[in-house]
């Protein structure tokens, strides 16, 4: 993101087009997904959850971003209360209480207190995303012990009553074996990828598109630093950052992943769609600059899937070559008798 955002203000430095400095930071996690598909088998198992793993943080920084930084005026008051229901959030999660419709009406009005504050409501969405718990209320161990009795039971009994009972808490017990976070995230998942975001493509992403508005996108300091964000800077920065990690820091390079693979899904992070388009609208007023950032948003994304792309499967073939030639070589050292 860092990466990004540098490309694009060295290129815009000094000029009235800085605020589109967040443009080039956000990916559309949905396409880039879709991409890493495309390669299938070829790609190793382990980059799905790394990107994944990616797409939660990118979201979180991005939503972030658009809520410091695109936000106009603040309401103390508001605000205030926004923070009130936030701790409520936190305080019924703390004492157990499990209903969702208790949640819903407490996001529902942190939405309404965050947008009446001033700031981009999409600041509730990263408080609530944070306060959703990611460990299920029961382990795996009594889930286990609790199902394999109540379903003796189920085996044992007569009385229907007592069996659709006994159905229900087993159903309960089993829901709530999955974690909160992973139940909202299986039931909203269809209505954010194919309603959602293709009602909001379809609404914000309407712009013509021609050689001649292409050419002047892709030379204004606007359009090339949009495009060189994503395709150059966003993923440059990404490997470097992630290569300072692990030589400085504790971290280390994933079991089933190497360097080539991780530089490989790199260029990636560069497909900038939904949520570019949408700090393209609030960072520009002027109709022109917008159709601009638009243009190069769809050209940068496209070249950087088509990078993405041929990088997995060019990693791929080198890495086959050389299994292949490495059995070649013990085959020959040691020679079946």
């Amino acid at each position: 993101m860092v990466g990004a955002a540098v490309t694009y203000v060295a290129l815009n430095l000094g000029s009235d087009a800085l605020r589109g400095w967040a443009i080039p930071i956000a990916t559309d996690i949905a396409f880039a997904v879709g991409v890493l598909g495309l390669v299938g088998g070829r790609a190793p198992r382990e980059l799905r959850a790394f990107l994944l793993t990616l797409a939660i943080v990118d979201d979180i920084g991005t939503i972030a971003v658009i809520a410091v930084f695109y936000s106009e005026g603040i309401a103390l008051d508001w605000l205030a209360a926004g923070a009130g229901l936030i701790v409520a959030v936190a305080v019924a999660r703390s004492v157990g209480v499990r209903s969702m419709v208790v949640y819903i009406a407490l996001a529902a009005m942190i939405w309404i207190a965050a947008f009446k504050s001033g700031i981009h409501p999409t600041l509730a969405g990263v408080a609530l995303g944070f306060l959703t718990p990611a460990v299920a209320f029961h382990s795996r161990e009594r889930t286990g012990a609790v199902l394999g009795h109540r379903l003796s039971e189920l085996a044992r009994s007569t009385d229907d009553e007592i069996t659709q009972a006994t159905m229900l808490h087993t159903a309960q017990v089993a829901r709530e074996a999955v974690s909160p976070l992973a139940r909202m995230e299986a039931q909203l998942h269809p209505w954010t990828a194919y309603v959602v975001l293709p009602v909001f493509a379809l609404a914000n992403a309407g712009v013509p598109v021609s050689l001649g508005g292409l050419g002047d996108a892709m030379t204004s300091p606007v359009g090339l630093g949009i495009a060189l964000g994503l395709v150059v800077g966003a993923p440059i920065g990404g490997v470097l950052f992630s290569w300072g990690l692990v030589r400085l820091g504790p971290a280390r390079v994933p079991d089933g992943l190497d360097w080539p693979a991780i530089g490989a899904l790199a260029p990636l992070k560069g497909i900038g769609f939904t949520v570019a388009i949408f700090i393209s609208v609030l960072a520009f007023e002027d109709p022109a600059r917008q159709d601009q950032a638009k243009i190069a948003i769809l050209a940068a994304s496209t070249i950087a899937a088509l990078i993405g792309l041929a990088a997995l499967n060019l990693r791929f073939l080198l890495v086959r070559d050389d299994s292949r030639a490495s059995r070649e070589a013990t085959t020959q050292a040691d020679p079946a008798p």
